[in-house]
């Protein structure tokens, strides 16, 4: 059910969308952090990474670029990872002796990411939400679509589950990806000043379209 928009043409018909986000992103970091200021890059491409796949796969923004804040969902999912750090140095058999508390705080965090997603759903039945591109999304196509071998739809279940494995999953790799990035261009400037020559030369004051991706060798390389 869900091939098609991981496929070269899915993606390429949101690549609009991307660039919006990133241009938001650029907008709040210099209202926010301003020129010549210092961030915690890890905290601003994770808003990024988040809203971009909300909005993408879900068509609900949350409203990420408004503030410095993290949204209720990231807070959540942040509160949870960092949670689990105690309870790694503990046999399981022993959670519900030593650390009934935490595991309370626990299943609160991962109730609210749950809620949060499930809320998503309800939403896009509602018609409160749609599609950012005249074709179907990844939300859309979870609801309506079925199995061309089983002829099954998805169950509610499994789609809170995706919504999860698509807010949770992807911002997480996405922005670590990102921030990595950033890090080692900051810490070589000489790199930098290549990539940035580079943009300049292929895209220029333009925006960024499909076809400037295969011209961009040393983004490529940095990248990877």
């Amino acid at each position: 059910i869900l091939k098609a928009p991981f496929s070269t043409k899915g993606v390429r018909t949101l690549m609009p969308m991307m660039n919006e986000q990133a241009d938001l992103l650029v907008k709040c970091l210099k209202r926010e952090v301003g020129f010549g200021g210092v961030c915690h890059i890890d905290h601003w491409v994770t808003k990024m990474a988040f809203e971009t796949i909300a909005v993408c796969a879900t068509g609900t923004s949350f409203g990420s670029f408004v503030d410095d804040q993290d949204t209720p969902f990231v807070k959540a999912l942040n509160s949870l990872l960092s949670g689990f750090g105690p309870l790694s140095k503990c046999p399981p058999q022993l959670w519900p002796i030593f650390f009934r508390k935490q595991i309370a705080e626990l299943q609160m965090y991962a109730k609210t990411m749950r809620d949060t997603c499930i809320d998503v759903i309800k939403k896009r039945r509602a018609k409160e939400t749609h599609a950012v591109t005249n074709k179907k999304d990844i939300m859309d196509m979870m609801l309506e679509d079925k199995d061309p071998k089983s002829g099954k739809a998805m169950t509610e279940e499994q789609i809170v589950d995706n919504v999860l494995t698509f807010l949770f999953a992807g911002q997480d790799s996405t922005a670590a990806a990102m921030a990595t990035l950033l890090c080692f261009l900051n810490a070589n400037p000489r790199c930098k000043k290549k990539l940035v020559q580079e943009i300049d030369e292929v895209v220029g004051d333009d925006q960024l379209e499909w076809e400037h991706l295969s011209r961009l060798q040393y983004l490529d390389w940095c990248i990877k």
